[in-house]
């Protein structure tokens, strides 16, 4: 199966009180996304333990023609900036990753160790 290595990553600090309404707002972002051409592979919404009007989300993409090309469709931009309706505060980027980790090194490592 092949890696991936491009990702959309926002940061979300919803309006107090509206946070309901930014989790369907955000799931809308997903239905756009799912009716045009470059889709991602998976998303996944986060929200704060510690805060819960603190949201992070994520996408891993196949290709960064990809990526882009998602974030220029009128439907997703619509649907993103109906989410960004229901917060103080947003940032979206996108990355390329360049290193990872697995469950199965940290385990090495620490058999290595003792």
């Amino acid at each position: 199966m092949p890696e991936h290595k491009y990702y959309t990553m926002a940061q979300w600090r919803v309006k107090p009180g509206r946070e309901d309404e930014f989790r369907r707002a955000w799931k809308d972002i997903g239905q756009a996304l799912s009716n045009i051409r470059h889709t991602p592979i998976q998303g996944r919404l986060l929200q704060s333990t510690d805060n819960p009007r603190e949201f992070h989300s994520f996408a891993t993409w196949k290709s960064d023609e990809d990526l882009r090309a998602a974030r220029n469709e009128p439907s997703v931009e619509k649907a993103i900036q109906r989410t960004r309706d229901f917060c103080e505060e947003s940032h979206l980027d996108a990355f390329l990753m360049t290193e990872t980790f697995y469950e199965e090194e940290l385990a090495e490592v620490s058999a290595e160790e003792t």
